[in-house]
Formats: structure tokens, sequence, C-alpha cells
């Protein structure tokens, strides 16, 4: 089922890699988390075009046991294209497209185990819970 319109999250797996969040100049507030602790940060942009899945299972899939998992947050779902229709993975995908070089804002490291970080892609001072 194509979901063209509406306000959810969209998620990237990516495998592989991890961002490093060690020596960030930014940290963010997350309202979301009832927590006075500052969240690393790291401002930056798409670089390409970024498939994502609103459904975070699949986005697992792709990025399998080691990498980060991207969150987008619903506010920005609108700038992004359902292309399920023609994904070669199928429908199943439930794919969204993300244009290139967009610049939202943050990446914003939410939790991190020993193979995998969760990063939320939003602008500063979303407060969306993404995972």
């Amino acid at each position: 089922a194509m979901k063209e319109d509406g306000k959810y999250p969209c998620y990237s797996g990516v495998g592989g890699v991890m961002m490093d969040f060690k020596d960030c100049e930014y940290t963010c507030d997350m309202p979301c988390f009832s927590s006075k602790d500052k969240i690393p940060c790291k401002k930056g942009r798409l670089c390409t075009f970024t498939s994502t899945s609103w459904d975070i299972n699949v986005a697992k899939r792709f990025c399998g046991s080691k990498g980060m998992i991207v969150a987008i947050g619903s506010d920005k779902r609108s700038w992004g294209c359902d292309v399920s229709w023609i994904s070669k993975f199928g429908m199943s995908e439930k794919e969204i497209l993300f244009r290139r070089g967009a610049n939202w804002g943050y990446f914003k490291l939410i939790r991190q185990d020993k193979d995998m970080q969760y990063i939320a892609y939003e602008s500063p001072g979303g407060s969306e819970k993404l995972f």
C-alpha cells in the first residue's frame, strides 16, 4: 500500500558504518525524552538521494547486524516521494525517496549499542520520539 500523503517518520538502514560523535561541536536538547541530558549532534545534510522506508523493520533488514538506522521525522515526510510502485524490491519495501542535498539541521545520536547506532535527522528543536 502506498502512503503518498500523511505525516509519519521514515527510516534508512546504512550497513557497515557508524557516525563518529566523539568530538561533537554541538549538543541538542531533546524535550521528548524528559531528560536534562545533552544529546550529541552533528550538523549535516543528505549528500545523495536517500532511500528510506516507513517501516523501521525494512530499514533494519537493509542495515544488517552492524551500522546505523537514520530516522527522518514526520515533519519532513512531505520532502520525500513514495516510489514503492517502482522499487526493485517491490511494494513490501515501502520506499520513500528523499532528494540529495536536503539540509534540515542535525544528526542526533539517540542510542548506541556495540554495533548499532540509532540516529534522528531533523530540524533544530525537533521533539518527535522516533525510536
